[in-house]
């Protein structure tokens, strides 16, 4: 059985946004973070508790280069640790291990216990030392490397005439938001290579405009052809997220988890889910997208699930965030 997740990859990669979407509350942890100069230049890093907020710089570039402050990392870094490892959790997040943690002794010596006593999730920065070599060949361990990700694509179903609703519902305010606003704000942009959202109306059509998508116009005939529509428009992905535009309170953060979950088995059907009940959004694999180009009518991913193909729950954090709006007395 796997204990540890390991995630890697070059800078900016989005290794921290995809532990931030795996952490919950049952996690403790700690995070080292670098603050920028305009130019878009590190100028120094922060070591963070966030269970108390209580934060410290351990390392600047006054010299050029950035260097250590091994003094606080013992301290403060060494604090940090020891709490985690003396807390009653069993899962906790480390965010990220690098050059900067490794270069106190300290440190080390209580993050190897950690790694015996805890199930860890860990930001591991690719570079080479005896504690990073051990790291990376631990047994127990998941390994994601962020340059080697799977890449996910993503079709937004916004063509639908609503029928049962009255009127076209996309248009409808939540919140101040119309329904396809809160679509695709929830979206997590930094984690999907491309968007495309397929609509009927002149209306949508203006209000993505204000997004980095791409728009397909298609006749309101089915969800299965606005669904073939919009797998035809992306390129080069290995599995797409298909976002329906009636579920305004589903989280970013659930996305983001959902995305993860796909990254770690992109041969699966990933799915949201509420106490162990499937529905949308779904992931669907790259190689499930010619059996999709085959569906007719309004039959959508959920035809897949019963083809033999792994599916994975990943539940959301409350119920109301897979409501679907069909009908005005859901507003209420």
């Amino acid at each position: 059985m796997r204990q540890h997740l390991l995630v890697t990859g070059s800078k900016r990669s989005g290794k921290s946004t995809l532990i931030k979407s795996l952490v919950d509350e049952r996690f403790v942890g700690v995070r080292s973070y670098a603050h920028f100069t305009g130019e878009g230049r590190p100028q120094f890093v922060y070591m963070e508790n966030p269970q108390t907020g209580e934060r410290h710089i351990i390392a600047d570039r006054a010299t050029g280069r950035m260097l250590p402050y091994v003094n606080v990392i013992d301290s403060f870094g060494v604090q940090c640790l020891t709490e985690i490892l003396e807390s009653e959790n069993e899962f906790v997040f480390i965010d990220e291990i690098g050059f900067l943690e490794l270069s106190s002794p300290l440190y080390c010596e209580v993050l190897r216990e950690i790694f015996k006593k805890k199930r860890v999730i860990a930001g591991v920065r690719k570079d080479k030392n005896t504690l990073l070599d051990e790291i990376f060949s631990m047994e127990d361990a998941l390994l994601i490397d962020m340059d080697c990700k799977p890449k996910v694509g993503c079709v937004v179903l916004a063509a639908g005439l609503g029928s049962r609703f009255g009127s076209n519902k996309l248009l409808t305010t939540v919140d101040e938001k119309s329904l396809v606003q809160h679509t695709l704000d929830s979206l997590p942009m930094s984690m999907l290579s491309q968007v495309v959202l397929v609509t009927a109306h002149d209306e949508v059509e203006h209000i993505a405009s204000e997004y980095p998508i791409t728009v397909k116009r298609v006749p309101s005939i089915s969800k299965s052809y606005s669904i073939q529509a919009g797998l035809a428009e992306l390129q080069d992905v290995d599995g797409c997220l298909f976002r329906v535009c009636d579920q305004p309170y589903l989280e970013q953060t659930s996305l983001e988890t959902l995305i993860g979950v796909f990254k770690t088995s992109p041969d699966a059907i990933c799915q949201m889910a509420w106490q162990g009940r499937g529905g949308n959004p779904k992931v669907i694999p790259k190689a499930l997208f010619s059996a999709l180009m085959q569906v007719s009518g309004d039959c959508g991913g959920k035809s897949l699930l019963k083809n033999g193909t792994s599916v994975i729950n990943v539940e959301c954090r409350t119920q109301q965030e897979l409501m679907d709006i069909d009908v005005p007395e859901d507003l209420k």
